[in-house]
């Protein structure tokens, strides 16, 4: 794996198909395809947090707990995830039942036994929104510190990605309402898009 990824050609291919995402919906699932495919973990699952009711949820869950995960919310700072995702710092940890940070509560809620974990922040600005993370290897092995890294480089990518599309979403709704009623309009929309002035951008 070393090897893979000490060519910078990885990153470009990653980049590529970011770039073109136009809804996080799109730019969640081209992640977490790729984490997949890279690190072939048993589960991986990218938590948001939700500020207005302090919780994170399970937004995107991939793997053999996908039913039963998808849409759980946690405890804002619950287990490795809470700690992630308020300290902003990435975490490994080889062997879950040596580290007092982990809650065995999901394990005993889906009967799954989780061995070894990574996770990383999405954040951008230092403003955290989600973590990404990985838990037990299908191989029985445990993460290294380079898959740790890798998976920071993907998770700098997807944040930046992420917020470049809730920039698009919102200056399209911008353009979209009349900023005196408040009410959509639509001429007003392709006349701001496709006035030859704009398009020459003068």
């Amino acid at each position: 794996m070393d090897k893979q990824f000490n060519n910078t050609s990885f990153f470009i291919e990653l980049g590529k198909p970011l770039a073109k995402a136009r809804t996080v919906k799109e730019t969640l699932n081209i992640v977490m395809y790729q984490v997949g495919k890279i690190f072939e973990p048993v589960n991986w699952s990218l938590l948001l947090k939700d500020i207005k009711r302090n919780e994170m949820i399970f937004s995107v869950v991939v793997g053999e707990q996908k039913k039963q995960l998808q849409g759980t919310r946690l405890p804002m700072g619950k287990g490795i995830v809470g700690r992630i995702m308020e300290t902003g710092h990435s975490i490994i940890v080889t062997d879950v039942a040596r580290d007092d940070r982990f809650c065995p509560m999901i394990d005993e809620s889906t009967g799954f036994q989780t061995r070894s974990i990574i996770g990383v922040p999405l954040k951008t600005d230092e403003k955290i929104f989600g973590v990404i993370e990985l838990i037990n290897k299908i191989t029985g092995e445990n993460f290294t510190a380079m898959e740790l890294t890798v998976l920071e480089a993907i998770a700098e990518y997807a944040a930046i990605a992420i917020e470049r599309c809730y920039y698009h979403h919102t200056l399209k709704n911008m353009a979209l309402m009349d900023p005196v009623t408040g009410l959509k309009n639509r001429i007003r929309y392709r006349c701001f898009l496709f006035h030859p002035k704009r398009l020459l951008g003068i």
